[in-house]
This record gives C-alpha cells, structure tokens and sequence, in this order.
C-alpha cells in the first residue's frame, strides 16, 4: 500500500484496514506545514466556528470539541471517510438512482415544484454539467434544509423575499431567521426560481470552492489550504460538525 506509505505513522493503521475492505480506494496526503496549535487557535478566532445549540456546554465551552473536529484522525474510519471525499463529478458512480437514495424520506424524494423534473434528476444534471458530485450537492442541501425542507430561506414566502430560494444556504449568517443574510443573496443573484436556486447555488460552490482547492467536505470547513485567499477564512461553513453529519449522509446513502 504505497499510498499508506506516504502518511505519518499515526494514520497508517486507521488507513490500512479502509484500505483493505475497500482495496479499490486511493489515499492521498495533503501537505499543510502547518502548526497544529496555530491551526486549533486561529480556527477559533472571529466566530469561525460554532456548533450546534443542541450540544452540551462542554463542546462550546473548550477548544477540545474543535480540535476534535479538526484532527482527520478521528475520522478515518468508514463511517466518516467520505468528509474526505474528492468532490468532482465520477460517471462510474455517480447516478440518478443513487442520487435517489440520499433524498429518499425527505422534501426531495420527489420532483422540484414547478421544474417538471425531479430533485434527483436535477442534482445528477447539475453536477454532470459542473463537473461537480451530485452526491455532494445533494448532501450539501440536506444539509442546509433537513429533512423537512420547513426553511424560510427556500419556502418562496418570506416577507419581502416572495419568490426568492436559497437552497445552499449561500450568504447565511448569524443563528436566528431574523440574523440571516442568505435571501439578500438570493434576491441579489436572481434566484427567483427554484431551478435556479438549486443551479446558481451549485456553480457558486464549485468554483468558489471545489475549483479553488477546497474540493473536500474537510477543507470547505477547515481552510487549511492556502491556495486561493490565504488561510482559515475562506470557509463555507461555520457548524464545526458539518463534515461529519454530511460525509455520514453520503456514506449511507
């Protein structure tokens, strides 16, 4: 196993045996030099990083919950391999029919209102266009929306919104419905249907994002590439938990 070969020794173990149930899979090391304490510290500067309300006070109390979330070797592991997931579009695995299945149960288990197609359909066009997973972009809206889809940011009524959707949540900021900015967004960029929510939405994340090196669930949390608009800033997320919950969701589907 080569590839193993090129990590420290600290993940070769947690690698090999992914490795050996899945000896189809390629792991590649990605380089950052940087300081772990460094890292853990800037991350928690400037509300980076938050975590959801339902958590104990000892995750938003202490640094350790975000380094926890912050080390890739708590998550090597099959459960929550894919945060680790290149994003780009595969045709040898990426179907309408398994696009189906991470929607299945939810708002998106049938056709997108007035778009004569299907949520499913729809996320496979897109990300076949994009270049982009539609694993991903699926997920990602999941994500955002939960299963009900009950959001203000994609029900087309809110006050002074009518019309406007935001699927990717693109722009939302703050905790409450009142804080966020994501309908402004939406309103901004024209998109006043919800084909072009859930399209415009996607082409923004992926050369925002994917195209920028930020081409995994991890990095588009945790800017730890300096590539494009220097470091830990450039984030698309501030939910230190996303990359778990949405590399689960691609996993079980």
């Amino acid at each position: 196993n080569q590839d193993i070969l090129a990590f420290p020794e600290s993940y070769r173990a947690a690698l090999t045996q992914l490795k050996a149930s899945h000896p189809n899979w390629t792991f590649v090391p990605m380089q950052t030099n940087l300081e772990w304490s460094s890292v853990v510290s800037a991350e928690m500067q400037n509300n980076r990083s938050w975590v959801h309300q339902s958590k104990g006070d000892n995750w938003k109390a202490e640094a350790a919950s975000q380094s926890g979330c912050l080390d890739p070797r708590n998550f090597t592991n099959d459960s929550y391999i894919f945060m680790f997931e290149q994003l780009t579009y595969n045709a040898q695995y990426h179907t309408v029919d398994a696009v189906s299945n991470i929607v299945s149960g939810s708002f998106m288990q049938g056709e997108v209102p007035g778009a004569g197609t299907t949520y499913a359909q729809a996320f496979y066009d897109i990300g076949n266009s994009l270049g982009v997973s539609p694993f991903f972009l699926a997920c990602r809206v999941y994500q955002e929306q939960g299963s009900a889809g009950t959001s203000p940011l994609i029900s087309g009524n809110y006050p002074g919104y009518e019309g406007y959707y935001n699927y990717y949540n693109i722009g939302a900021t703050g905790t409450t419905t009142t804080d966020v900015n994501g309908l402004k967004t939406a309103q901004n960029k024209g998109w006043d249907t919800r084909m072009k929510a859930l399209t415009g939405g996607a082409q923004y994340i992926s050369q925002n994002y994917i195209l920028k090196g930020q081409d995994t669930l991890y990095l588009q949390k945790f800017d730890v590439d300096a590539s494009y608009n220097g470091l830990y800033s450039h984030q698309y997320q501030q939910n230190i938990t996303a990359p778990m919950t949405e590399g689960g969701k691609i996993r079980r589907a």
